[in-house]
């Protein structure tokens, strides 16, 4: 597209030119679109931008001072909305629209490493007893929602990852699962063996999700309609079982869960790393610190050990 026709758009339009830009040329996941979305909106709820020249290195750090001092946002935060607008500078620089990015000088807030989070052993079998036993208004209710916080938690998916799996995503025959390039953050295939335990899980389920002729491609569908089951309907399944267990719940808390529980049953990190779908492995190394049974595992090997 032309420069002249880019410098005659709105600033919302050429916001959204870019979230289309991100969503069907780079093909990135819904959720990181909504992000991007999210702090643009932020931005402009503290400040009357007209066009790109309002937005300067100096509006961006009155941004995050006033976010940190009015809205008590934390570092985190502050660095949440950071990395959700820098891609939208950076394209603006690319298209020549600006000179610089105005957020190329504002450095990240320090965050202090913390130890992710993640269900101990009871807490597992307090929330899939609670799924089990709960009073559900059907069958296939209940045998999806079991399902669906079993795949979490025996593969590690990401949320999108689980809601966007398809039937045919599913060898059963050859106990595999393939999660698809287009919704994983890595944009990359990756194919995940199924344990045993989970293929009678997801069976039962689908059986539940035949009786009531759903023909829809999404493995984990709504019970009123015949299409996938949605990010909301995650929400509130994880809000009423936290609201009855008392659990604290998030869905990447399902994620840490697993590559906690692999390392301490012994999983080496590199095959962690591949079947978390990390592209390097330091996102993976940040698993070794939460378990004090896993560094005492190796600690044992220490050859030290034997010569004292």
């Amino acid at each position: 597209m032309p420069l002249q026709v880019y410098q005659s758009k709105t600033l919302t339009k050429l916001h959204k030119d870019f979230c289309d830009y991100s969503l069907f040329e780079k093909g990135y996941a819904r959720g990181t679109i909504r992000n991007y979305q999210y702090s643009w909106k932020t931005l402009n709820s503290f400040f009357a931008l007209e066009s790109l020249f309002d937005i300067s290195e100096e509006i961006l750090m009155q941004f995050f001072y006033r976010g940190q001092q009015e809205k008590h946002w934390s570092k985190n935060t502050i660095l949440h909305h950071r990395k959700n607008l820098m891609p939208f500078f950076k394209w603006c620089t690319k298209k020549k629209l600006i000179n610089e990015n105005p957020l190329e000088q504002i450095g990240k807030p320090k965050i202090e490493s913390k130890i992710p989070e993640h269900f101990t052993n009871e807490e597992i079998e307090k929330m899939m007893y609670f799924v089990l036993k709960h009073q559900y208004s059907s069958g296939f209710i209940r045998k999806r929602d079991y399902a669906l916080l079993s795949t979490l938690l025996m593969l590690g998916l990401r949320r999108e990852e689980l809601l966007s799996l398809k039937l045919l995503d599913i060898t059963f025959s050859e106990m595999k699962l393939k999660v698809r390039a287009q919704t994983s953050k890595s944009k990359k295939d990756r194919l995940l063996p199924i344990p045993q335990r989970l293929k009678d899980i997801l069976l039962e389920y689908i059986a539940e999700r035949d009786k009531l002729d759903k023909s829809t491609l999404y493995l984990f569908t709504s019970y009123n309609s015949d299409s996938r089951f949605t990010n909301s309907g995650l929400k509130r399944l994880l809000k009423r079982i936290q609201t009855k267990t008392g659990i604290y719940i998030h869905t990447h808390k399902f994620r840490h869960t697993f590559a906690t529980k692999a390392l301490e049953s012994g999983v080496d990190i590199k095959t962690l790393q591949t079947l978390m779908g990390h592209s390097s492995i330091e996102s993976t190394v940040i698993y070794l610190h939460t378990t004090v049974k896993h560094m005492q595992k190796e600690l044992e090997k220490n050859q030290i050990n034997y010569l004292i």
